[in-house]
């Protein structure tokens, strides 16, 4: 008798602090802080909004460009400065992504307002390069996802569930079918935002809000379930990006003294921290950037953007464990270089190794801002020369 009365007990406890936390949970409103400082978006006559960018390591350069309510996929070959449509979409109003495959460069997976995208890159002949559409049920009401290739995590707006579907994997990563779409769990996370699945770690990161504050927590999903940390993996998150091959991530974090650029690699228990910078915008009032690559097993080349009161912006460089593994594609001559100094930044940052005519280098794209015109850079982090690429790109 005892047992049945503990359990109901334990069962009557557990519904109330559902309800509870669902009705706090409907009640919580992203704070305004977080609302209006993002990092700004860069605007083309030529592509519309860019949504996303994605460098392959076959020297493409993909772009989702947005205008009205249509979404187009541009391929940029860097050697012949070339700039191709892929498809042209309707947009999806919350989510425009694109997702790299580890397996393969030349595969990856997009959104457009009814499903997911595969795109399969052709880099000799960039007109063969092809795309088929993956409608997926109530896709268009999605507000945040994750995917690599064989899962997907999306979630909803006010609803506290991360939603998990599967789909039959046919030997090529990045062509599974959705048709065939099972519901594998939901999970009660209260989730603000998903933020990307880790593939090696097999960890889902997202952000919740807590107490008027956007934090960033993980579900294992090697055990499936959430981990009950009382405390979150990040606290006061502005936003955070996931490393090249979806193995970590860097992002920034509000403190007291400004934000704090931190960073967390493949095998870290908790992020670390690389800098504090002045809480300062750029020149169109959006956040600075950070990107961060991973090169080799557990060599992190970070670069995160910093401004001063007149929205002047520097560009520093940042190595972890990489000094003596990465003279071959990177400039290494202080712990934290400075790439660019003084210019008028504004936006994010890429990264990765790409092959502008000095060799197989990292290579960092930024953006600048002047007299209401933007314009576009390669940075060779080897060799320091600069490419503008304004022309394919506005």
């Amino acid at each position: 008798m005892k047992k049945h009365m503990m359990l109901i007990l334990f069962i009557l406890v557990l519904t109330i602090t559902s309800i509870l936390g669902f009705i706090q949970y409907k009640n919580l409103e992203t704070p305004q802080a977080y609302e209006q400082l993002r990092v700004s978006e860069i605007y083309s006559e030529k592509l519309g909004i860019i949504k996303d960018i994605y460098i392959t390591g076959n020297n493409n350069m993909l772009i989702l460009g947005q205008k009205d309510n249509e979404v187009t996929m541009y391929q940029l070959k860097i050697h012949t400065s070339e700039l191709y449509p892929i498809y042209t979409l309707q947009a999806h109003k919350k989510v425009e992504r694109i997702f790299g495959s580890p397996m393969n460069d030349n595969e990856i997976i997009s959104t457009y307002k009814d499903g997911l995208v595969h795109v399969k890159i052709n880099d000799e002949e960039p007109n063969h390069s092809n795309f088929y559409q993956d409608p997926i049920e109530n896709f268009s009401s999605i507000t945040s996802l994750a995917t690599d290739g064989s899962r997907l995590f999306y979630t909803y707006d006010n609803n506290p569930r991360i939603y998990n579907n599967s789909f039959g994997y046919t030997g090529d990563i990045f062509y599974s079918i959705m048709n065939d779409t099972t519901m594998e769990k939901t999970y009660l996370n209260f989730p603000h935002d998903i933020n990307f699945l880790d593939r090696l770690d097999n960890r889902l990161y997202y952000t919740s809000l807590y107490k008027g504050s956007i934090n960033l927590y993980t579900i294992d999903m090697d055990y499936g379930q959430n981990e009950f940390k009382k405390e979150p993996l990040l606290t006061n998150v502005m936003y955070v990006n996931p490393l090249n091959y979806l193995t970590g991530f860097c992002g920034l974090q509000y403190i007291s003294e400004g934000y704090n650029v931190v960073a967390q690699k493949h095998h870290d228990d908790v992020p670390f921290s690389i800098a504090t910078i002045p809480a300062n915008t750029d020149i169109l009032g959006g956040l600075p950037g950070v990107v961060a690559n991973e090169f080799g097993s557990d060599h992190l080349a970070l670069a995160y953007t910093t401004y001063n009161e007149n929205h002047n912006g520097t560009i520093s460089i940042y190595q972890h464990d990489a000094k003596d593994k990465l003279n071959d594609i990177f400039w290494l001559s202080d712990s934290k270089p400075i790439a660019v100094d003084h210019q008028p930044l504004v936006g994010p940052l890429y990264m990765d190794i790409l092959d502008t005519g000095n060799g197989r280098n990292v290579h960092l794209l930024y953006f600048t801002y002047t007299d209401e015109r933007y314009s576009a850079f390669l940075l060779d982090l080897k060799t320091l020369v600069m490419k503008d690429i304004s022309n394919l790109m506005f």
